[in-house]
């Protein structure tokens, strides 16, 4: 944090403590997060979940039931996947993490990174807010929830158009504020214009999606493209062996047995 990290991850089994809460507190006033997890068959007790400046993070199964091994309790924060994983691995490839009591505070702090990126100006409160008002309700014993990365984007994005499109519309209104001194009552329908003008232009479509011309509207890319940055007008072809499916942020390699021969395809075939 004193160096300008973003997210600190804590991953070992921890006892609840005064240091720990203080040193959540230290690098959030540093504009940081600490995201605190890997505490296998725990039920830690750190108080209510908004009493300190921690994220815990549980871990969830692919079908949103909390594993066998997660931390669980009233001091939970959000829960995130944990359990059969695929990453990446070391000298090239991938490999499947049958579990990991460190995995979902990984993938929650990744997700963390995510939410700064799409928006740099947002504080560490303002983040943490999007993390967990963005969860899929699971049930009540979940914290807020399971993080859920696409709403969060939406989330970051939109808050970072709605301060353009204020300032955009203040300054358009200032300028007009001259122009009626000027030229009197004749300015009424240049304020209106400008001020549609401004919000028109800060339009921003997330990654995956791309701006409609014709009609304005943010749309997915379809299958076989992807658009891996917000603010697209387009959308980008699969390089050959490589797929995708609708809306999507990168394409997907096909691995093993599979391979697909052309650019633009949304299925691998057999080899």
């Amino acid at each position: 944090a004193d160096i300008g990290d973003k997210v600190v991850v804590v991953t070992y089994t921890v006892l609840p403590s005064v240091s720990l809460r203080s040193l959540a507190t230290y690098v959030k006033g540093k504009g940081g997060l600490l995201v605190l997890g890997g505490m296998e068959n725990d039920v830690p007790d750190f108080g209510d979940r908004d009493d300190d400046d921690l994220i815990l993070v549980g871990a969830t199964r692919e079908d949103d039931e909390l594993t066998e091994w997660s931390p669980s309790g009233r001091s939970m924060d959000v829960f995130a996947p944990g359990q059969h994983l695929v990453t990446t691995k070391n000298g090239g490839g991938y490999h499947q993490i049958a579990w990991s009591p460190a995995a979902a505070a990984a993938v929650a702090a990744g997700l963390l990174g995510l939410i700064w990126s799409a928006n740099p100006s947002l504080t560490p409160s303002e983040v943490e807010r999007i993390l967990k008002e963005s969860c899929d309700d699971i049930g009540a014993d979940f914290g807020y929830g399971r993080i859920n990365s696409f709403k969060a984007l939406q989330m970051a994005v939109g808050l970072e158009t709605t301060a353009k499109t204020t300032t955009r519309s203040t300054t358009s209104m200032t300028s007009d504020k001259a122009l009626q001194m000027a030229a009197g009552l004749g300015t009424t329908a240049t304020t209106t214009a400008r001020a549609t003008m401004s919000m028109t232009s800060a339009k921003v479509c997330l990654a995956g999606k791309f701006l409609d011309g014709g009609s304005g509207a943010c749309r997915d890319c379809p299958p076989g493209t992807f658009s891996g940055s917000a603010g697209s007008s387009a959308c980008t072809s699969c390089i050959a062996g490589s797929v995708s499916g609708v809306g999507v942020t990168a394409c997907s390699r096909c691995i093993n047995f599979f391979m697909v021969p052309n650019a633009g395809q949304s299925d691998c075939l057999v080899a």
